[in-house]
């Protein structure tokens, strides 16, 4: 994945994403459910804030909460949301394609199903 920036206030942050895929997927499984929530908990989790708000595994809390805390500091709820969004479209990048799903069933050296 190339470099990403994004830019909140007058600072611009190098988005780093969680090393675990099980948190980036139930993330980007959330946004199924409320996309401006699920875009703000990829932010928290992608930049060093210094958020008071943690994540428990609950993505649309952890992002409300996220959201909630960055407007406290001054910051546009538009100016969140353009950023957040580059941090889930980041999250989205780092999923399977259906192709390499395909390709892992095909390598997994178990037998083929019945037809």
């Amino acid at each position: 994945m190339d470099e990403i920036k994004v830019k909140l206030g007058d600072k611009e942050h190098l988005v780093t994403l969680p090393m675990s895929f099980t948190v980036r997927h139930e993330v980007l499984a959330a946004g199924n459910k409320n996309l401006r929530r699920a875009t703000c908990a990829a932010l928290g989790l992608s930049l060093r804030l210094g958020l008071k708000a943690r994540y428990a595994y609950d993505p649309l809390a952890y992002g409300g909460d996220v959201l909630d805390e960055l407007v406290a500091r001054g910051l546009r709820p538009s100016e969140v949301f353009a950023a957040a969004v580059r941090c889930f479209n980041a999250f989205s990048d780092t999923t399977l394609t259906e192709d390499e799903v395909k390709a892992a069933e095909k390598n997994s050296g178990g037998a083929d199903p019945a037809p």
